[in-house]
């Protein structure tokens, strides 16, 4: 049996927070229902038409770590909970049925789940995206083909984070799966194909570009299943859902009991949702803080191939008649669930009032460099032997500085990946501001840390469901809630709440960047 953690062991301070005073909802006002099914929990939330959330149910979810450096996830037990969170949210506020126009399901990406198509049945529990039982597949197909030898079709390097990786270690590694491959009943879908083929008592086996963007297996040009990349990890296109070019389309409709007859209308990866949310324009960026930290810009509607570590992804399309929006994405590992390891592992805080207290003791992290590598780096490194790296620390050193390490090199992770999308851009874009979402946003002095470290200035908004509320966009666009919009300016947007612009030197900056480079240079090669 493996071990099994509460969701509450991964992002904390950085997980959205589920409670605020909500404003009134009038009898038979039009609502959207966002359904964000998250890394640690899934929750159901009514959207107004003024963007503004009006309700939540949120349920948690078990983490199951049966090996090192595995993640895995009960699909049933994630269904189940989205089920109760609909109902929860439904008769917490007395909704009735009628109000809901329609739905928005927004997911964690790259986690893979496998199902049996006649029973509808899970094969496996769910990989979820920051697995990496499957480095050895990934290593193989690094040494044959080189790490980088499939962007220019998918956008994306090898790594462990992708969920064609994850598809093959199940069919190399679960009879179930082979078997239910070998007799034509195999299904694979993220999370999102999942939730629609259960809402829809398995009338509907699709997905969106966006996730099918995140698989290693779509044409970014196409938005198609690339049969040379089916090919290469031998995966039968027939065990695949159809992909749906846009997020704003008809995904179904629901046909449980308590919900049945209302329409899917959204379906969108969880940070393109955000990018949505803060309806980003060319060259703008977000920065969305959970479990892990993950930086988008809107690149416009051509793809930029990357030279400096960073994804290539589809931001969204939102009808037949608009253009494809892409994205340059970076991704680090480790935001939320750095802090939650020093509490729950080390200890170094009991809660976040003193979390909160030990961080304003310290001016700064007097010396001490954390490196949050505890299963290797994301963009813009990719690299699988780096380990967590605690360096700087003297007799002088207490809770407050390291702590203070830890959080800073979470901000420091985020800004050497906006310098890579500068490096990028090759100076065609000029980034002078950064979108934020996630529950760290509430903390001002967090906020200020990482406008300090960008040398940007960072902008926090009124609503904090970001991610939640660009599903719900989504999906009203499809029913007429909101007007579309091919240009992405849409009659309303999320107004901003506070900004925070640097406040320290660029010495002081530029010497806390040269100490990171060498903190990350002493741990790289330890596993």
């Amino acid at each position: 049996m493996g071990q099994k953690a509460s969701a509450g062991a991964i992002g904390g301070v950085f997980s959205p927070a589920c409670t605020k005073n909500f404003s009134t909802i009038m009898k038979g006002e039009k609502l959207i229902m966002s359904i964000d099914q998250g890394t640690t929990s899934s929750r159901a939330l009514l959207i107004n038409k003024n963007l503004e959330v009006v309700g939540v149910h949120q349920e948690s979810h078990s983490q199951v770590t049966e090996n090192p450096g595995w993640v895995s996830h009960n699909p049933m037990e994630i269904y189940k909970n989205v089920e109760k969170c609909i109902y929860e949210v439904m008769n917490k506020h007395s909704i009735d049925k009628s109000q809901i126009q329609a739905v928005g399901i927004t997911n964690q990406r790259e986690t893979t789940v496998a199902w049996d198509k006649n029973t509808g049945e899970p094969l496996h529990d769910a990989i979820v995206w920051l697995d990496k039982r499957n480095e050895k597949i990934v290593e193989d197909l690094i040494s044959t083909h080189g790490v980088d030898s499939f962007r220019q079709t998918t956008g994306l390097p090898i790594a462990t984070y992708f969920s064609a990786t994850k598809m093959r270690w199940m069919l190399d590694n679960s009879t179930e799966v082979k078997k239910a491959e070998d007799e034509g009943r195999l299904c694979f879908g993220t999370i999102d194909s999942w939730l629609t083929y259960c809402l829809t008592g398995g009338e509907k086996y699709l997905t969106d570009a966006t996730n099918a963007s995140r698989t290693m297996l779509m044409d970014l040009e196409t938005l198609s299943w690339n049969k040379g990349m089916l090919e290469i990890f031998d995966i039968k296109q027939e065990c695949l859902p159809q992909i749906i070019p846009e997020s704003s389309a008809d995904f179904g409709i629901i046909s449980q009991s308590d919900f049945s007859g209302v329409p899917i209308t959204g379906i969108i990866g969880d940070q393109q949702s955000a990018c949505l949310g803060h309806t980003l324009k060319k060259g703008e960026i977000k920065s969305t803080y959970g479990t892990g930290c993950f930086i988008l810009m809107n690149s416009g509607t051509k793809p930029i191939h990357s030279k400096n570590g960073l994804l290539t992804t589809v931001m969204y399309k939102l009808s037949e008649d608009s253009p494809t929006n892409y994205a340059l994405e970076g991704a680090s590992e480790c935001g939320g669930v750095t802090i939650e390891w020093a509490k729950n592992n080390l200890g170094l805080f009991k809660d976040f009032q003193e979390f909160d207290h030990l961080l304003s003791s310290v001016e700064d992290s007097g010396g001490v460099y954390f490196v949050p590598a505890f299963s290797g780096l994301f963009s813009p490194y990719w690299r699988n032997d780096v380990r967590g790296t605690i360096l700087g620390m003297s007799l002088h050193t207490h809770r407050g500085h390291i702590l203070k390490a830890l959080t800073d090199s979470i901000f420091i992770r985020c800004s050497e990946i906006i310098k890579a999308m500068e490096q990028d851009c090759e100076g065609a874009i000029e980034i002078q501001k950064v979108m934020v979402d996630g529950g760290v946003t509430k903390n001002s002095g967090l906020m200020q840390t990482q406008a300090d470290l960008l040398d940007k200035t960072v902008v926090t908004k009124k609503e904090q469901e970001i991610t939640a509320i660009g599903a719900g966009i989504a999906a009203g666009l499809k029913v007429g809630m909101w007007e579309n919009s091919s240009s992405g300016d849409f009659p309303i947007t999320i107004p901003d709440a506070q900004k925070f612009t640097p406040s320290i030197s660029n010495a002081k900056r530029a010497e806390i960047t040269e100490k990171w480079s060498d903190a990350i240079d002493r741990s790289l090669g330890w596993a």
